[in-house]
């Protein structure tokens, strides 16, 4: 038996109200929960450049100096080409890990490309943060990655910028890549600095 409703009734606009309401959050969530994914990188689970773009403007917006650190896996091509594409997504997935444990509760974490990984620190200057980075070399350096039954040893090259200024990202990553092509130049497995010009 079909139930009538009639429109006039406190009951029936109430109940349609409600059931508004049910579907209205669904979708709120259902698209809270989309975004939260596309700022996730699949592979190692952490924030993906979309993602950390964001996280850098916030820290702009509130005024917060920021050094940044662009690290870069050395000869990671070869990683790939040697050992195949399922290893070097292992190297990728255990060095984002071990980078994780090495962070302050303040500091961001992302995958900003490739073989290449971004740090945030916040209310940092450019010599704590060459420390950081010198800390997080030097960690890559000594562990051991397992591959199966294959044994992998990595390294990385560092770029450090900083700004007390709101900047565009754009601009602060730049001096980060310069210095990190400086380190490469240098021999790899080493840490550069690239200061903007009045920081």
């Amino acid at each position: 038996r079909d139930v009538q409703c009639d429109w006039s009734s406190d009951v029936c606009s109430s109940d349609l109200f409600g059931l508004f309401l049910i579907i209205y959050n669904l979708l709120y969530y259902f698209k809270k929960d989309m975004q939260k994914t596309r700022q996730i990188d699949v592979l190692t689970e952490l924030p993906n450049r979309a993602s950390m773009s964001l996280t850098f403007d916030g820290l702009m917006y509130e005024k917060t100096s920021v050094s940044l650190v662009l690290i870069n896996l050395d000869n990671f091509k070869s990683v790939n080409e040697t050992h195949g594409r399922k290893a070097g997504d292992i190297v990728l997935r255990q060095i984002a890990s071990m980078l994780q444990l090495e962070l302050r509760d303040q500091d961001v974490l992302g995958r900003w490309g490739g073989e290449e990984f971004l740090l945030l620190l916040p209310n940092t200057g450019p010599h704590e943060a060459v420390d950081v980075a010198e800390t997080v070399r030097n960690r890559l350096a000594n562990m051991t990655i397992t591959t199966g039954s294959m044994s992998i040893q990595m390294t990385a090259s560092f770029g450090v910028s900083f700004t007390a200024i709101p900047r565009a990202i754009n601009e602060v990553i730049a001096a980060a890549d310069d210095a990190l092509f400086a380190a490469k130049r240098e021999g790899r497995d080493r840490k550069s600095t690239r200061l903007n010009s009045s920081h």
